[in-house]
C-alpha cells in the first residue's frame, strides 16, 4: 500500500512538471521588434517568414525585424522549410550575437510550426539538448579494394 502511494504521488508530479512546461513554453506571440527590447522571458514565442541560412539554421523575418534560429545539428534531425514559410517559432533567447546579417538576436528553437510543414518538435526541454547528450554517429570508412 506504501509503495503505490509513493507511485501515484510520483506520477502525479511528473505530470504536473509536465504540465507547468508545456504551459510554460506556449507564450503568446511577440514581435522580433517586441522581443528585442526589453523581454526578459526566457522562452518566446516569434510568427513570420522563414529563409534558410544552411546547416539547420534560418532566418526569421516578421516586418519589425529579423533574427537567426537555431535548430539542431543535421546529423541529430533534418528540418525542412520551404523559403519564405510563414511558421510560428518557440524557442530560448541565446545570448550569443548573430551571424546572420541584420539579425537582432539568435533564438534556439524548442518547436516550429509551419502551414506546409506542420509542427516540428526540436526538443521539449528548456536547457542541454539531447542531441548535446547523444554521440555523433561516425562516419563509415570505405575501404578501396586494388585489383590484384
Amino acid at each position: 500500500m506504501y509503495i503505490r502511494g509513493i507511485i501515484a504521488m510520483l506520477v502525479a508530479a511528473v505530470a504536473t512538471g509536465i504540465w507547468v512546461e508545456r504551459s510554460f513554453t506556449k507564450s503568446s506571440v511577440v514581435t522580433i521588434s517586441q522581443a528585442a527590447n526589453g523581454m526578459e522571458t526566457r522562452v518566446i514565442a516569434l510568427a513570420g517568414r522563414v529563409y534558410p541560412l544552411g546547416d539547420n539554421r534560418f532566418l526569421l523575418v516578421d516586418g519589425t525585424g529579423k533574427v537567426e534560429i537555431e535548430t539542431c545539428p543535421t546529423w541529430y534531425k533534418e528540418i525542412f522549410l520551404k523559403p519564405g514559410e510563414r511558421i510560428t517559432l518557440t524557442g530560448e533567447r541565446l545570448a550569443g550575437q548573430p551571424t546572420a546579417e541584420g539579425a537582432v538576436f539568435v533564438i534556439s528553437a524548442l518547436n516550429i510550426d509551419g502551414g506546409e510543414s506542420g509542427n516540428i518538435t526540436i526538443r521539449e526541454h528548456l536547457g542541454k539538448p539531447p542531441w548535446a547528450l547523444s554521440k555523433k554517429p561516425s562516419t563509415p570508412s570505405i575501404a578501396v579494394l586494388g585489383k590484384g
